[in-house]
């Protein structure tokens, strides 16, 4: 009797551990399945292939769920109109760099508009240092407009309309001047010829 007991508990126990383990073995791989649906993304497209895509010196998106990349539409700049802005901006660079200094500031301005300069206007540059003194004197120039006068393949002219502050210890006072800028083509690149103010 003992033994059909035994033979009966051990049955029902190894019924009840497969039972167990089923149950535990179809938990995990229900599990694992919709973690890998979740991973997948929603165009069929492997995470692989879609870093693939990626423009140059981008990296995938993190987190494990791949997103869809927009790319922006290109926006086309004619090569002639780009060279136009250039000439001004470089102008309007210059000129209020040149010409905004102070008999305190250790001739900076000088230095900050020889990379912008050809060799032979440099020259020109280097002999406008202003003098230091004790007492402050100083201008501080803005470029409140740039037009383009004419341009070609190898130079053009910019004319520029500013405001100028000019300051000392005791007072200030606004003026408003213009220029012209010559620019010439060094090697692909906008540098200032020639500058000067309209006179009177």
């Amino acid at each position: 009797m003992l033994d059909i007991r035994k033979r009966i508990f051990i049955i029902l126990s190894l019924g009840i551990g497969f039972i167990l383990a089923f149950t535990l073995l179809f938990y995990f791989l229900s599990n694992k399945k919709k973690a890998e649906e979740a991973a997948t993304p929603l165009t069929g497209e492997t995470t692989t292939e879609t870093a693939s895509t990626l423009p140059s010196g981008s990296s995938a998106p993190t987190g494990g769920v791949a997103t869809q990349l927009v790319k922006e539409p290109e926006v086309f700049v004619p090569v002639e109109k780009s060279r136009e802005i250039y000439a001004k901006q470089i102008a309007r660079l210059f000129v209020e760099r040149f010409t905004t200094f102070s008999n305190q500031n250790g001739n900076t301005h000088i230095d900050d508009v020889l990379i912008l300069s050809t060799a032979q206007m440099g020259k020109w540059i280097e002999t406008q240092k202003v003098k230091a003194a004790a007492e402050y004197q100083g201008v501080t120039t803005k470029v409140i407009a740039a037009s383009l006068l004419k341009i070609s393949d190898n130079s053009a002219s910019v004319k520029v309309d500013t405001q100028q502050i000019k300051s000392s210890a005791d007072k200030q006072e606004t003026t408003y001047r213009s220029g012209t800028v010559d620019l010439v083509d060094v090697n692909g690149e906008w540098k200032v010829g020639g500058f000067y103010w309209d006179t009177n």
